[in-house]
């Protein structure tokens, strides 16, 4: 196994808490992000927003909103409840 390796091996392990990247959870929102809040994004096939999160590889859906500010509750409860513990 080469140096690099081996380095991005051992970060992966430092990295992770019960399968879940710390650093993934304080990582910056993406640009290409139109609603402003991680994890939200508008579906214009059901013209509704929706919330997701990613915990130990999975991407769990929250559900479908009208308005924007239910899906950020919804993440944000979520957040509380699949990353905090692990901050």
């Amino acid at each position: 196994m080469r140096k690099r390796d081996q380095g991005l091996q051992q970060h992966i392990t430092t990295d992770q808490v019960n399968g879940t990247r710390k650093s993934a959870l304080s990582a910056k929102t993406s640009k290409r992000n139109t609603s402003g809040h991680k994890g939200v994004s508008w579906l214009a096939s059901r013209n509704k927003w929706r919330a997701s999160i990613g915990y130990q590889g999975r991407q769990i859906s929250l559900g479908y909103f009208n308005r924007l500010d239910d899906a950020v509750k919804a993440r944000k409860k979520a957040e509380q409840e699949y990353h905090h513990p692990h901050m």
